[in-house]
């Protein structure tokens, strides 16, 4: 696949991945388009980013997103959208419609004139339990065990069989712990600098589930990577990770030792794990890296520090 493309399309352009890719696109004067949903208020969060050519689309509209996507004609459409990022957003159907739904009427959209490519953001929770101490690999069992797991992959393996009948050349980047200025609120690290900020004391799991961080940078990165390169294979999946296992606790005391309070705030043991989660989460991105060349430029510590330093 060739570089430089003329324009790239961002589907779940208010994300906090698709926000730093945006700003990416911006630094490589690469235009940049945003699909806005209108029902979810999506256009209001978008129009003040200057540069950024906005398409209007119903939500989850087949004839709405097909027309949008006609005007736009993109030649690189990036799919960052997933229904059930935040819990309060998992109900059954709302994980269907915004997952594999979605994904189908955006790949039907693009038939009438295919992308040079289609990029979808996929998940490491789409893969089942692993081994401790052996990296998840691309052909590691699909066997997903939360819903929202389960319709992430859902919404990739429809896509992978659904594209090529289309004529869409769509690829799977399956993302494994992207962190980073932007998170919402309620996820580990900025929950952590909120309470820290206010020196509250924190309750936590005993913190020894291994997993494997992406600063949200990187992330936007991989997308660039992948429209660049030259050996990237339509229809596959790749892994977008750092490969590097860090426990949880690890994490959390970093972020402490970052705002310079005490690690006696932080109260491991204290809840316990969840039934649906993973001891182990780490991932083999050997194959996306001898494709792209990409590997992730931001260490677990300096990505902290800029989110604390964004915060203080």
């Amino acid at each position: 696949m060739s570089s430089g493309p003329s324009s790239v399309l961002v589907v779940g352009a208010t994300g906090f991945i698709a926000q730093a890719l945006l700003r990416h696109l911006k630094e490589k004067n690469i235009p940049a388009m945003a699909l806005a949903f209108t029902d979810r208020g999506h256009q209001n969060r978008l129009a003040e980013q200057a540069g950024l050519k906005i398409f209007y689309a119903d939500s989850n509209d087949g004839p709405s997103i097909e027309r949008s996507l006609e005007k736009a004609a993109p030649e690189v459409v990036v799919n960052l959208a997933a229904a059930g990022v935040r819990p309060e957003q998992r109900q059954p159907d709302n994980l269907a419609r915004g997952n594999a739904g979605l994904v189908e009427k955006l790949l039907r959209a693009c038939a009438k004139s295919p992308p040079r490519l289609f990029l979808h953001a996929g998940s490491w929770s789409e893969y089942g339990p692993a081994v401790e101490a052996t990296p998840i690999t691309e052909d590691h069992p699909v066997t997903p065990v939360s819903d929202y797991g389960r319709a992430k992959a859902a919404a990739s393996a429809l896509g992978t069989s659904l594209a090529p009948d289309l004529g869409v050349p769509m690829v799977t980047l399956r993302l494994f712990h992207v962190y980073g200025n932007g998170e919402i609120e309620t996820r580990l690290i900025p929950s952590l600098i909120k309470g820290l900020g206010a020196d509250q004391a924190i309750d936590l799991t005993p913190g020894d589930q291994v997993r494997d961080f992406i600063y949200v940078d990187d992330a936007a990165r991989a997308f660039v990577a992948a429209w660049d390169a030259k050996n990237l294979e339509a229809h596959r999946t790749y892994n977008v990770c750092s490969g590097q296992p860090v426990t949880v606790r690890s994490v959390v005391e970093k972020v402490a030792d970052a705002m310079n309070k005490p690690r006696d705030l932080l109260h491991f043991g204290a809840l316990s794990k969840r039934d649906e989660e993973e001891p182990w989460v780490v991932g083999d991105g050997a194959t996306f890296a001898a494709a792209t060349g990409w590997r992730p430029s931001v260490t677990l510590s300096e990505g902290i520090r800029r989110m604390v330093a964004a915060n203080g």
